[in-house]
């Protein structure tokens, strides 16, 4: 039997709400920010760029690669990550999707 368009909903919203939830740690944040500035980056480079301790840039790191939004690999001793566009544009494109939802419901006539 095939997915109703509710259950589809409801995934989304379920999807947007975790995206949600992860964006709103500032280290996180500024994690996706430096990455967007460099083709790449060391995890011990964040460590000095952000002022935080391995263990909780590595667990950031883990909780967005998770998310799908950055993918690492091991260069010999080190872990090297960066952006990962696929991710990210699935992210935007259902922030869209609910913003321009808004959209159409400030354009409709309501005195509420």
């Amino acid at each position: 039997m095939g997915t109703i368009k509710s259950e589809l909903r409801e995934q989304e919203d379920v999807r947007l709400a975790q995206w949600a939830s992860l964006l709103s740690n500032p280290a996180r944040l500024a994690i996706l920010r430096h990455l967007l500035k460099q083709e790449s980056c060391i995890n011990a480079d964040l460590v000095e760029v952000l002022g935080l301790a391995q263990p909780t840039v590595t667990q950031h790191l883990k909780a967005l690669k998770q998310a799908g939004l950055v993918q690492g690999q091991i260069l010999g001793d080190r872990r090297n990550y960066c952006l990962n566009k696929a991710g990210l544009q699935a992210m935007q494109s259902e922030f869209e999707s609910l913003f321009n939802e808004w959209e159409i419901w400030e354009q409709a006539a309501c005195d509420c």
